[in-house]
């Protein structure tokens, strides 16, 4: 017989096993009945099972009162212990199966039947993942698919649900016979396609990406072509167009062409005369004058806003937080009372953020740097380069989350970015990291990142300057030799040795932001601890 264990926070219910159970005249109790108390609630699974509509009573109570719509399960077997007392009139956004199992049929069948939009898992069967789909269920896997293509590592399909909900393809270079077959299995069971981005396009590419346009029935893409030859691209277009228009009409496919400058360059000024362009650098100067002074107020502007707004957005955490002891904070294991009465004031806040922008999801505060900032993410990376917390435009943008990673369960590298400026907004003061002064200084290797959910300290084990690349912006791996690699190279590029170790088992955050221009990055890395 086991027992579990009942907590609410924050709209979410978790339920896991009970198993600590300390030396006191309660555990006789414990051992022979439940137990509810202000905040956990304790049940044996015989009981549960015996009284199953008593408990199902108990479940419709619990939550509308608590105006839960998120559920946490241990395992399977729990899972399947609560499923079957909720209501079918109760609505869920996410339940949540926090286990390395393969879903069974007893789950599949009441998740089948109950009012749900998102489901996290580890792994289930093909029908059962278009069953779900197909009533409206968002499925998230967790489990990731291994000996990955080039083709499918390019395009981050580590799990069936990426391959499923992805609305972007690239494709970089010349696919192989195996990869135009992985194109076409990508194409039969993707839902969510909007963007078709070739970098690397021929004949026998296109050919096979309108014919599986036209043979899965998809609608609505945008195929962007990123061309970077001098000579003219306007016949091979024109006759890609001719040859595909009825399914280009039908479909609703748009295509469009990206020019490199040296092209748009020559061919502006190949279409000109003497005479207009002489006129047009008149105009241009004129314009130039304008676009200046429209942009020093609109930089001007924006530096006001986001100030205002940090300011607002903290004057209503420390109204809600008070003063924060950080010595007690640091010393979790004596001031557990003080960190969970912490914890719960912090759900206040992302409570009232939420009410102002539902896209946050974090807090992140890096010790002796202006970086203390709530944390959104959205749906991309571009919407909040250039949108304030308020979604409103604003040239500083604002600190914002990989829209890849999940706060709900952290993933092997969590990455958030913000922009740099000379007014110390976002993350311009990541650049003290790079100081020795700030180095030697080992309260300053500390990031805290609070969520709905947790409150996460990080180390910092790497800081360094890099080229505008990508090879430390991935998410997951699939493999723990290529993730330990990873993490090697990563300690290799530090400027500093901060004698931290980190491995496959580990669980590390970025931050990059821009320096001294958009052609350098500034990153710092940062591993797990609590």
């Amino acid at each position: 017989m086991k027992k579990l264990s009942f907590k609410v926070r924050n709209n979410t219910l978790y339920i896991k096993e009970y198993k600590h159970i300390k030396k006191t005249n309660i555990e006789n109790t414990v051992s022979k009945t439940n137990i509810i108390d202000v905040d956990n609630m304790y049940f044996s699974s015989e009981y549960i099972i015996k009284n199953k509509k008593l408990m199902t009573n108990f479940m419709k109570d619990l939550i509308q009162n608590n105006n839960i719509d998120k559920i946490e399960v241990e395992n399977m077997y729990f899972s399947k212990l609560i499923l079957r007392l909720l209501p079918r009139t109760i609505n869920l956004k996410e339940y949540i199966i926090d286990s390395e199992e393969e879903l069974d049929f007893d789950n599949f069948y009441y998740l089948e039947k109950l009012n749900i939009s998102e489901i996290y898992l580890y792994s289930l069967f093909d029908f059962m993942f278009e069953k779900l789909n197909a009533k409206n269920k968002k499925v998230i896997t967790k489990e990731e698919i291994l000996c990955l293509s080039k083709f499918r590592e390019e395009n981050a399909m580590t799990t069936y649900s990426n391959i499923v909900y992805s609305k972007d393809l690239v494709i970089s270079y010349k696919l192989n016979k195996e990869e135009l077959n992985e194109l076409d299995s990508f194409f039969g069971v993707n839902l969510k396609l909007k963007n078709i981005h070739l970098a690397y396009y021929d004949d026998e590419i296109l050919s096979k990406i309108f014919h599986v346009i036209k043979k899965y029935h998809k609608k609505d893409i945008n195929i962007k072509i990123y061309y970077n030859s001098n000579e003219s691209i306007v016949p091979f277009i024109d006759k890609l167009k001719e040859d595909n228009k009825e399914i280009i009409k039908k479909n609703k496919i748009n295509i469009k062409v990206h020019y490199n400058k040296k092209y748009k360059k020559r061919y502006f000024v190949k279409q000109l005369n003497i005479n207009i362009i002489k006129g047009a650098l008149l105009f241009i100067i004129f314009t130039c004058s304008i676009i200046l002074i429209h942009t020093h107020y609109k930089w001007t502007n924006s530096q006001k806003n986001a100030e205002d707004i940090t300011k607002k957005i903290n004057a209503k955490k420390e109204s809600i937080l008070g003063i924060v002891d950080y010595d007690k904070l640091a010393n979790q294991e004596k001031d557990s009372t003080y960190i969970d009465n912490y914890f719960k004031k912090f759900n206040k806040v992302f409570s009232e953020l939420k009410k102002i922008n539902k896209d946050t999801v974090a807090w992140i505060k890096v010790n002796n740097t202006k970086i203390d900032y709530p944390v959104v993410q959205s749906s991309d990376n571009e919407y909040y380069l250039n949108r304030d917390f308020y979604k409103k435009s604003n040239v500083y943008g604002w600190v914002f989350m990989d829209f890849r990673n999940k706060t709900s369960i952290l993933d092997q590298n969590t990455i958030i970015y913000g922009h740099q400026d000379r007014h110390g907004l976002m993350f311009t003061t990541l650049n003290e990291a790079l100081k020795p002064s700030w180095y030697k200084n080992s309260d300053n290797q500390i990031i805290e990142l609070n969520t709905p959910n947790k409150l996460y300290k990080f180390k910092i084990f790497s800081v360094y300057i890099t080229d505008p690349v990508t090879d430390y912006l991935v998410t997951n791996f699939n493999d723990k030799d290529r993730y330990t690699n990873f993490l090697n190279n990563l300690v290799k590029k530090s400027i500093y040795n901060f004698g931290v170790n980190v491995d496959k088992d580990d669980k590390i955050l970025t931050l990059s932001t821009c320096y001294d221009g958009p052609n350098k990055r500034v990153v710092v890395h940062a591993k797990l601890i609590n």
